[in-house]
């Protein structure tokens, strides 16, 4: 499959000058913030990585509407370094936990920047040990496409928590 996704990225950009096709990248940022009663209690931030079929992604929608837009997240509890050849989460919670992927709570865009952002509210789940995130277009965790992975330190979320990520994935 993801050979595939490099065939199709190459013949997308088969006629766009070598000159600009240097310039065609994605690059992100996420914040993860922890709030208890109110106070920041957390926080981690950093640059993500988008994947391949990410890139490929984005060359995609420059000539059609599909695939999917990117609308949902998930969490997991992998510390395994991102790479570019990735697909998915390393080690998603398990749906016990909470059901695969979650729906983006807001999306906005202002140039070529997105913002994407979604908070677990207290209560909604608890979970230690969470360590990367995968932003994907969609909501099955056997299928879709993901845009970028992220891993960070360390972080818990207990019932009296709220969790509340905010990816940035600007297109240059």
């Amino acid at each position: 499959m993801e050979q595939n996704h490099l065939n199709e990225t190459r013949l997308l950009l088969a006629n766009v000058p070598e000159q600009s096709r240097e310039y065609l990248k994605g690059e992100g940022t996420y914040l993860i913030q922890v709030f208890r009663e109110g106070a920041e209690v957390g926080r981690r931030e950093g640059r993500n990585l988008v994947v391949n079929t990410g890139k490929n992604f984005m060359a995609k929608r420059l000539f059609s509407n599909t695939p999917a837009a990117m609308n949902y997240m998930q969490l997991g509890k992998s510390n395994g370094a991102a790479a570019s050849n990735q697909t998915g989460v390393q080690t998603p919670l398990a749906k016990t936990t909470l059901s695969g992927r979650q729906a983006v709570g807001t999306k906005t865009m202002v140039g070529r920047t997105a913002k994407f952002e979604h908070t677990w509210t207290a209560g909604e789940i608890s979970v230690l040990g969470l360590e990367e995130a995968g932003l994907f277009n969609q909501m099955t965790t056997n299928g879709g496409i993901m845009l970028a992975r992220f891993v960070y330190t360390l972080v818990n979320k207990t019932n009296s928590d709220t969790l509340k990520i905010t990816w940035t994935v600007r297109v240059n």
